[in-house]
């Protein structure tokens, strides 16, 4: 086949069999083209259209489709959004005379761990290599420069997996660890490597010392420049990840707890993050992530960052200032990945440049701050003023997109530059000036300058005056009543006004090239810079959303209790239209086991989630929503919340839950915060009984952490007095004309009933259904034998209308109890109430 096909398209397969797993985008003029299967592909996909062209001499035709390079950037992103890695393939010279194809060559591979442009998404990296029972690993984000390395066992393996969320991960042939990487993250694309792709290289850090680490950061390295060659980003030193320093969360509890996202649906606004977010910069936004799922144990640490949201806080003049200022930076540490690896455009240069500007005031207004941390990070800013001045003094005030047409440098950077475009703009201006001195200089007043396609520019003499031609005037032609010449300035200007769009376009480039490789230079003290920018950013969001939502300071102890007064859910009390009805926890040595019971929808899941929020919240210096709080620093929180079947690991309901509860046994210890919600549901009412039973004493004498148990099963409130650290609380119900009202408080003692067929007449469920339920529930509580069958009167006219009794159904099979959250069962139960109230009315 090759032999009838076009030398393009012969260049084109040769160049997709090296990179066969990969989408070509193969550049052919002003577009960039794919061919035949990758072109089939791409259509779909990008939604573009899906064309042909001929082979050759042939009449076969290749599918083939196309988009514009000044466009490419989005549809790479949808492609590598969507699991795919794509090859560019760029002419790497300009098209000659006579050549049939120009030379081609792959430049980059973008792959979904490698696409550093995404600025809506962090796109982690992450390489793994096996150290006997553990895993070594490595990984970083090409769009900051930031690696990380670390040896792990298995659980902290799949915590590290939900912090990051990797978007590819490097493993080498024979690698024995999926089942730990699909628990955690099912769609990750996993990239299997032989054994000597992780080749131990130098690792410029003396922080790295097993051979396994050093092969795991091999590896990534490796992938790195394969893929990414001459655009390789600059890459920080790496970093030991010391998971010592912070909480551990599970996968589970950062699920649970919504810390990032809300477990159903995508709106981050409602998950503490969504909460806690007020960062004015892409910096700010990323260290915010990483401080709550990396909530701090040093006490000092905790202790700097809250004294610093204080003074923010108190200093709240001088904080509006300082957000104004932010809110005019860019994401810096993303721009210098761009600039470092040769992609960022003018542009990208442009509004580096202006986020530099405003840092000398920046600096100036945290002069007067005395707290710890800003006063630190006062002393060691560096404003990047000289970096700012290059920039200023280079880069025009509004640059065009691309580097290579021209518009980018500014007047007076280069007199060679100022020269050709004095001589494009003032063509004919000039050539006025040089007639006129030639007129003077030969004293020929009718000399005159022309031009044709043929001689170029010339001067024109009368034949009366030839006598007073000068001896540097060449002859070019002769006419009738005159004779053209040719003078070297002359040619040397023709050579330059001719020319100068394209020598312009040259110098620009390689003074646009130049400063990009003096910012380059200046990569780590700006990466420090950038760093000090997002701390300050964090600090300030803390300090903004305190005093918009009257949140306090914390008192961070060493001790064991935790003491919450008024405490609230942080994501409720903001999205709930009604007051947020605060409650009271008080965790310590001598009562560290709550066991809490009530009515579903009364409040007991919000109470647990609360307590384990502001906990964190306090952990990773910010303040909290609570009249007062005491935190004794927890190391570890668990959460088992909830009750779903696992099906890609084969795993039912009760199966779940006790592996969950299993693991959470195995791992806690005194200093942690454990929250159990409803314990055995998914088996018979007596082994779920004995099993949560057993887990209370087992935590009161073997664990000792500080514990929540939310349940149903009354028989625990038998616990109090009998196992040490156990103590009752319910949320309470007010019970009016039998109907019962959630005060959604929660005080010291038992629950004196469910009210389960209250809950459910609230929901909306049928008279009949309700009253029944009634009546069996009466005999049951007395003993007594079976009730026969409800029977409906065939002739009873129903209250209900098909269409509402369908929409009722539907909405009740569609809830996912397990995965509810709080505020989504509140909105659930408002719009039941809607179709009951309609149906009421029919």
């Amino acid at each position: 086949m090759k032999k009838k096909l076009t030398p393009a398209l012969k260049q084109y397969l040769e160049l997709k069999e090296k990179y066969k797993d990969s989408i070509l985008m193969f550049r052919m003029g002003d577009f960039y083209e794919m061919f035949f299967e990758d072109a089939e592909i791409a259509a779909k996909e990008l939604e573009i259209a899906l064309t042909s062209r001929a082979f050759g001499k042939s009449s076969e035709k290749a599918p083939m489709c196309g988009v514009p390079h000044h466009a490419v950037e989005s549809y790479i992103g949808k492609l590598v959004r969507k699991g795919y890695k794509v090859a560019i393939c760029e002419q790497l010279e300009e098209p000659k005379p006579g050549k049939k194809v120009v030379d081609r060559g792959v430049v980059r591979v973008i792959t979904p761990g490698t696409y550093f442009e995404d600025e809506n998404e962090d796109r982690f990296l992450l390489s793994i290599y096996p150290n006997k029972n553990n895993f070594s690993i490595a990984w970083t984000e090409l769009s900051t420069g930031d690696l990380y390395f670390a040896t792990v066992n298995r659980e902290d393996l799949k915590s590290i997996l939900s912090k990051f969320k990797p978007k590819e991960i490097i493993v080498p042939e024979g690698f024995s660890g999926y089942k730990v990487i699909k628990e955690v993250l099912p769609e990750t694309l996993i990239q299997e490597k032989e054994k000597g792709y992780f080749e131990v290289k130098e690792t410029n850090s003396p922080e790295v010392e097993s051979k396994s680490e050093k092969r795991a950061l091999s590896g990534l390295l490796e992938f790195i420049e394969e893929t990414q060659l001459d655009f390789t980003p600059k890459i920080k030193p790496p970093k030991r990840y010391t998971g010592e320093k912070y909480i551990y969360l599970d996968p589970q509890t950062q699920k649970n707890l919504e810390l990032i996202e809300p477990i159903a649906g995508k709106l981050e606004s409602a998950s503490l993050f969504g909460v806690l977010n007020k960062t004015k910069t892409g910096m700010g936004r990323r260290l915010l992530k990483f401080w709550i799922l990396h909530p701090l144990k040093d006490k000092k640490e905790i202790e700097e960052r809250l004294d610093a949201v204080e003074e923010l806080k108190d200093s709240f003049f001088v904080a509006d200032e300082i957000l104004e200022l932010l809110s005019k930076v860019y994401d810096i540490e993303r721009l210098l990945s761009k600039i470092t690896s040769g992609i960022a455009s003018p542009r990208d240069l442009a509004s580096f440049r202006n986020s530099l500007g405003v840092l000398p005031d920046l600096k100036k207004l945290l002069a007067d701050f005395k707290s710890s941390l800003l006063s630190q990070i006062y002393k060691n800013f560096d404003d990047l003023y000289d970096i700012y001045c290059e920039l200023e003094r280079v880069l025009v005030e509004n640059p065009p997109f691309t580097s290579r047409e021209g518009g980018l440098i500014k007047e007076g950077v280069n007199p060679e530059l100022d020269e050709l475009r004095r001589i494009k703009n003032e063509g004919e201006k000039i050539l006025k000036e040089i007639e006129e001195r030639e007129r003077k200089r030969t004293g020929i007043s009718s000399l005159k300058i022309g031009f044709n396609n043929v001689f170029g520019y010339y001067i024109e003499v009368s034949k009366a005056n030839l006598h007073l031609v000068p001896e540097n005037y060449i002859r070019r032609q002769t006419l009738v009543n005159a004779e053209r010449f040719i003078t070297p300035e002359l040619k040397e200007f023709e050579e330059k006004i001719l020319s100068a769009q394209e020598r312009i376009e040259k110098i620009e480039y390689q003074l646009f090239v130049e400063l990009r490789k003096f910012v380059s230079k200046n990569a780590d003290r700006i990466s420090k810079t950038a760093e000090k920018i997002a701390t300050i950013d964090v600090l300030l969001s803390f300090s903004k959303i305190a005093n918009e939502r009257g949140y306090t300071k914390p008192r961070v102890t060493e001790g064991y209790s935790i003491k919450i007064k008024n405490g609230k859910h942080p994501v409720l009390e903001k999205f709930l239209e009604e007051d947020f009805i605060p409650n009271d926890t008080e965790l310590t040595e001598k009562e560290f086991i709550l066991i809490v019971t009530g009515p579903n929808m009364g409040g007991k899941s919000v109470f647990l989630r609360q307590t384990a929020l502001i906990t964190i919240m306090a952990q990773i210096g910010s303040f909290v929503p609570a009249e007062e709080a005491e935190i004794g620093i927890v190391d570890r929180i668990f959460s088992r919340v909830g009750a779903a079947d696992n099906l890609s690991k084969g795993l039912s309901t009760f199966m779940m839950e006790m592996v969950e509860t299993a693991n959470i046994l195995q791992n806690a210890g005194k200093r942690s915060l454990i929250i159990l919600d409803e314990i055995g549901r998914g088996t018979s009412t007596y082994d779920g009984m004995s099993i949560a039973k057993a887990v209370v004493e087992y935590i009161s004498g073997k664990v000792g952490a500080k514990t929540l148990f939310a349940t149903h099963y009354h028989e625990l409130t038998e616990l109090e007095g009998k196992v040490k650290g156990v103590k009752n609380f319910h949320v309470t119900v007010e019970e009016i004309d039998e109907k019962i009202v959630f005060t959604h408080k929660v005080l010291p003692g038992a629950s004196e009933k469910s009210y389960g067929i209250h809950v459910a007449e609230l929901a909306g469920l049928p008279k009949e259904v309700i009253d029944r339920a009634k009546e069996i529930l009466y005999q049951l509580e007395r003993g007594g034998k079976e009730l026969p069958l409800l029977r409906l009167a065939e002739e009873k006219e129903t209250s209900w209308s098909i269409g509402l009794e369908e929409k009722l159904i539907k909405e009740l099979e569609a809830i996912e109890i397990s995965t509810t959250t709080p505020l989504e069962a509140l909105m659930i139960l408002s719009r039941l109430k809607e179709i009951v109230k309609t149906i009421k009315k029919k």
